[in-house]
């Protein structure tokens, strides 16, 4: 079985439709959703692991048990989306989100499909941001002149593929530059052959709204060392 992008929205409406801060399967059922339905087992499983959904207590578990004949029994305790669950499950709601997932990222992990939802709606919601001070304007390009170098400097000392959020935390200092400049500079690296990583496009600019499995390429680590004062001889020609 592999994540459903339609079923995962519903069983996260349904926690953030809760009347109260917790909820339990009763109330999951009362949403419309069946427990005695395998994908329900399957899909908190997995919201489970990804750290999205916990009990109350948060001592592990979430009512799920299972008996030596392999059937399953729910207990009624108290369940809660987690900061990163109500990220995704705010993501979910949106159409363009799950017009990406379903098209592009089918079966994907469902870690993947939290990073590139949350990902898209952030870009979503710059876009309907207000105009920046000066100041945070010379801020931002300053940010921007270094990220390209710094995003190689931390792919450089990684030796696996790497997810969005796992690079932003590298850099917590450039972490509050919007979504958009993040990815224009990813597409940027990516043109240039010094990164690779899979994307999500989407506009009539094709422009990337999410990225994901990102890793150096052997030219991105012969650039890591080059002298600085050469690159910068290189950047203005």
């Amino acid at each position: 079985m592999k994540p459903d992008v339609e079923y995962l929205k519903q069983l996260l409406t349904a926690f953030q439709g809760a009347p109260n801060p917790t909820t339990d399967i009763r109330e999951l059922e009362d949403a419309g959703l069946s427990i005695d339905d395998p994908k329900f087992e399957f899909h908190m499983m997995l919201l489970q692991d990804g750290g999205f959904v916990e009990s109350e207590s948060g001592a592990g578990g979430i009512g799920l048990s299972r008996s030596a004949d392999g059937s399953i029994e729910w207990s009624v305790i108290p369940l809660r989306l987690t900061a990163s669950g109500h990220e995704f499950a705010e993501a979910m709601g949106s159409s363009k989100v799950l017009q990406t997932l379903k098209k592009s990222f089918v079966g994907a992990s469902i870690s993947t499909m939290r990073d590139v939802a949350v990902a898209i709606f952030n870009v979503k919601v710059e876009n309907q941001s207000g105009e920046s001070s000066p100041e945070s304007q010379r801020k931002r390009q300053a940010q921007l002149k270094a990220l390209p170098d710094r995003i190689l400097s931390v792919l450089s000392k990684k030796s696996t593929k790497i997810q969005m959020e796992e690079l932003k935390e590298s850099l917590p200092d450039i972490g509050d530059l919007p979504d958009s400049d993040w990815y224009a500079i990813i597409n940027d690296l990516l043109s240039d052959g010094t990164i690779d990583a899979g994307v999500a496009r989407s506009g009539i600019h094709n422009m990337i709204g999410a990225a994901y499995n990102i890793e150096i390429t052997p030219k991105g680590r012969a650039w890591t060392k080059v002298d600085p004062k050469v690159k910068t001889i290189f950047c203005r020609q």
